[in-house]
């Protein structure tokens, strides 16, 4: 097995809640996203204002100064606590954190470490 199918293979769908209660005041509905999308939708809401239309896993984020050195401390913490890892200190290069791409392979190999 080579090393970027075992980095896909380890990028496994992630739950989050999408939607809204039920009219009965039931959980709601849940969606099964992939770790990009995740990844993808909270860039957008925290650096875009929201705005998802022109954001791709390939989309310059650090070299584009869409995030910052401080952008980057809130990422670190953001991925840390949604995906429960640990992002090691070498980890935090621009190369890790310029693509939501890059971003979904750190996850996977954080969680590969355990």
């Amino acid at each position: 097995m080579n090393a970027e199918h075992s980095v896909e293979r380890s990028v496994e769908p992630y739950v989050i809640p999408v939607g809204r209660r039920d009219r009965a005041g039931g959980e709601a509905p849940r969606a099964t996203l992939p770790v990009r999308e995740v990844i993808r939708r909270r860039i957008a809401q925290d650096f875009l204002h929201g705005r998802t239309e022109r954001l791709t896993g390939d989309t310059p984020l650090v070299s584009a100064g869409i995030i910052d050195s401080a952008g980057v401390l809130h990422v670190v913490e953001w991925l840390e606590e949604r995906f429960g890892i640990r992002v090691a200190d070498d980890d935090v290069t621009p190369e890790n954190f310029d693509t939501i791409d890059a971003l979904a392979r750190l996850v996977a190999v954080a969680r590969a470490r355990g």
